[in-house]
């Protein structure tokens, strides 16, 4: 996890069309998330926010995906401290 001024980053490897939902350490700052959603319109977008907050203990509204939006790597931005990770 990269940290600037009170602001956290993760890089993200997403696969969509999981059977199920779920958080994989891979490294240092780097996490793999396998998503059930589809990769179209958002969605998967949406589902990854969604689970992330769950694993990383914050609210939704404090992470943002600031790169990657159509790749499956991608930049979250974490702006309170984590329980997590």
């Amino acid at each position: 996890m990269l940290k600037d001024e009170g602001v956290s980053y993760i890089k993200v490897k997403v696969k969509t069309r999981s059977k199920r939902n779920r958080v994989v350490e891979e490294g240092k700052g780097f996490l793999r998330v396998e998503l059930k959603a589809k990769p179209t319109r958002g969605e998967a977008n949406r589902e990854l926010i969604k689970v992330l907050s769950r694993y990383l203990g914050v609210s939704s509204s404090d992470l943002s995906i600031v790169g990657g939006w159509t790749s499956s790597e991608k930049l979250i931005k974490v702006k309170k401290s984590v329980t997590h990770g």
